[in-house]
């Protein structure tokens, strides 16, 4: 896996310079979704705790009710 890493970092990295990306509908660039958070949630260079994922996960249902609307 950590192979993956140089890869995978390119490409975090690209993301948002990507006008392609960033002009698609429904895109929303999460990079700074933990910015504030005082706690760890990477378990490794990639992989999010169970508090990480309570954040994209609330992230994500602001959206869903925002259709469901």
């Amino acid at each position: 896996m950590q192979g993956l890493k140089g890869p995978f970092l390119r490409i975090f990295n690209a993301v948002p310079e990507s006008q392609g990306v960033s002009e698609t509908r429904g895109f929303h660039d999460l990079s700074q979704i933990f910015a504030n958070t005082d706690r760890p949630v990477f378990t490794d260079f990639c992989h999010i705790s169970e508090k990480g994922n309570e954040i994209v996960g609330r992230r994500i249902a602001t959206d869903v009710l925002t259709v469901l609307k």
